[in-house]
């Protein structure tokens, strides 16, 4: 059971007399109502259900009280499902159409069955009020329709964007407006008064219909994230670090052996000796060509290495991108 609120809420001597005397009358009258309704809808249902037409006052009245109670336990303990307010009630219509329909059209009999049957049914409804009072102090119920304000202004907002927004707004947001449980950012500034919740409650609308694009917009942004982090990942051809040499002294220098240097790569090739050479290959000799010469035109490489037109282009190609790469010359060009 909630805890009591404030001490507005504790019951005097006087007011505690008064609702023992409440509770008298309606255990009193209430069981005389039920039989009045009873002994109504059982004369009138005997020519179609027989002996067992009395079943159908009992199924009707006994359903509305044992989920009214059980609802009105749930919500004394916070606990009660939106579906099962809603429960008791076709109960009570159904009883209230056969009592006014058991008066044959007589004005004044409909009027007598309705007031019996609503006799009977409106202490109960008037009941749940009582044990919302008594068990929420001022404080909840300031917070109970501050929270009723902001999720009228929550449909407000939604009309006013989309008539059809039952149908389209997320899911989420149509759950979060049916079970009353807002986000955290708007309780917090319920809490703090209308001034603050106002504009929490229209940031939270509008953060919730922009969702889908605001999804498209990070999944794009991902993507092209990914495909530019793919593209700096490819390998590039790492320099080659020289170690220093420490100087010995001139005691300790020893002669070195004579090194025969290695044949430089040559800037002219046979027609026989290029044939069958890769354009990688070939770009070596167009690399001398260019270290030598400079620059070299496509013409020059042709009639040099006696290659095709293709193949020239590739090796000329593959030289200038290396020269603009700082790659390392080969051992054999170096010497």
């Amino acid at each position: 059971m909630a805890p009591m609120g404030k001490h507005s809420n504790e019951l005097t001597s006087g007011q505690c007399w008064l609702a023992i005397a409440i509770a008298a009358l309606a255990l009193l009258v209430s069981p005389l109502f039920f039989a009045v309704m009873f002994a109504t809808v059982n004369h009138l249902l005997a020519p179609s259900f027989g002996w067992l037409a009395w079943t159908v006052p009992v199924a009707t009245e006994m359903s509305f009280v044992i989920l009214y109670l059980l609802e009105l336990l749930l919500e004394w303990l916070d606990r009660a499902p939106g579906w099962l307010r809603a429960a008791p009630y076709p109960f009570a219509v159904a009883s209230l159409a056969l009592n006014v329909y058991a008066a044959h059209g007589s004005v004044p009999g409909m009027i007598g069955h309705a007031v019996v049957t609503v006799a009977f049914f409106l202490p109960l409804i008037a009941l749940k009020a009582a044990v919302h009072r008594f068990t929420a102090s001022d404080e909840d119920r300031r917070r109970a329709t501050a929270t009723a304000d902001a999720i009228a202004h929550a449909r407000d907002i939604l009309r006013a964007a989309d008539r059809w927004w039952r149908l389209r707004a997320p899911l989420m947001l149509r759950r979060q407006l049916r079970t009353r449980r807002l986000p955290a950012a708007v309780m917090e500034a319920i809490n703090q008064g209308a001034a603050r919740w106002e504009p929490a409650v229209e940031a939270w609308i509008t953060r919730s219909l922009v969702l889908p694009e605001g999804v498209s917009a990070q999944l794009a942004a991902a993507r092209r994230e990914v495909i530019e982090s793919a593209s700096r990942s490819v390998p590039e051809a790492a320099p080659v670090t020289v170690p220093e040499v420490t100087p010995e002294p001139a005691s300790r220098v020893r002669p070195k052996p004579s090194v025969k240097p290695a044949p430089k790569v040559a800037l002219k090739l046979t027609a026989a000796k290029s044939r069958s050479m890769p354009p990688e290959q070939v770009a070596e000799h167009v690399s001398a060509m260019l270290e030598e010469y400079g620059d070299v035109s496509l013409n020059r490489v042709k009639d040099d290495l006696h290659v095709g037109t293709e193949k020239a282009q590739a090796a000329l190609g593959i030289a200038r991108r290396q020269m603009r790469n700082g790659t390392v010359v080969p051992m054999e060009r170096r010497a």
